[in-house]
């Protein structure tokens, strides 16, 4: 495709986790990223891998984000905000802040 190795990586994630119906949240998609690009993704980055696979929509529930597994028919799958990414990473810190001291 062509893009960018950091949007490959997220579009794996998409690609491995989600079947229709599936969900997976933002904080796991951090997850992924860290272990396999030892950083974290930007919030663009975040969207160019949603507007490039066409498999995934994006779900909002109580602050947090998930990534469903669905097929969209035109339109967007919704963009992924600076203050939805800078929650998420908080959460990613804290659990593994958390699985260091266990």
């Amino acid at each position: 495709m062509g893009e960018s190795p950091f949007i490959s990586t997220i579009i794996d994630f998409f690609r491995q986790g989600l079947s229709p119906g599936d969900e997976l949240s933002l904080v796991k998609l951090l997850w992924h990223f860290d272990f396999k690009q030892r950083t974290l993704p930007s919030a663009d980055e975040i969207n160019k891998a949603i507007e490039l696979y066409q498999n995934v929509s994006v779900r909002r529930e109580g602050g947090d984000v998930f990534f469903v597994g669905a097929v969209r028919e035109g339109g967007g799958a919704g963009d992924i905000t600076a203050a939805e990414l800078k929650r998420a990473n908080k959460q990613y810190k804290n659990e593994f802040r958390a699985l260091l001291n266990k």
